[in-house]
């Protein structure tokens, strides 16, 4: 979950975080600069003597810092829905949840893994193949009805 600078809380797959400093104090935000919340909905700060923190499987967060800091800080806030399907896209990978899609849903049945992003499952190589393939069937089916289109316009000059 992440809070926009409008006070929107949006719903996203986004993994890559980062720290910014605002007012002194340190938050967790996402590559656009929203918050990212915690289990409570609140932005995920950094307490004073932490200089890193560590999240793990299930989104607890540990702050730890010089000196054996080490404090517990809440969990990354992990929602679900009914249907994921029906999430109303809002660019830039954020979600709004609607009817279809439900409430969201506390889970924990979602891993998270620090320092790894998901990537896409997407093949380049086969996309760009079957694009290049569809562009050539299109001009194919077009030059088709062009033809058929001047065969039926001869025919119709040829009985006047």
């Amino acid at each position: 979950m992440t809070l926009d600078p409008s006070g929107n809380i949006n719903y996203t797959r986004q993994g890559n975080f980062y720290l910014t400093e605002i007012s002194g104090d340190m938050y967790l935000v996402d590559s656009k600069g929203h918050f990212v919340l915690d289990d409570d909905g609140a932005p995920v700060v950094l307490p004073a003597g932490a200089s890193s923190l560590v999240i793990n499987s299930i989104g607890d967060i540990t702050f730890t810092g010089p000196d054996d800091f080490s404090e517990h800080g809440g969990g990354i806030g992990i929602r679900s829905f009914t249907d994921p399907d029906g999430l109303s896209a809002r660019g830039y990978s954020y979600y709004q949840p609607t009817v279809a899609s439900g409430e969201p849903e506390t889970t924990e049945k979602y891993k998270i893994r620090q320092g790894v992003l998901e990537m896409s499952n997407v093949d380049m190589a086969s996309e760009m193949t079957r694009l290049i393939r569809t562009q050539r069937a299109f001009s194919l089916a077009s030059r088709a009805l062009t033809t058929a289109d001047d065969m039926e316009g001869i025919a119709n000059n040829m009985r006047r």
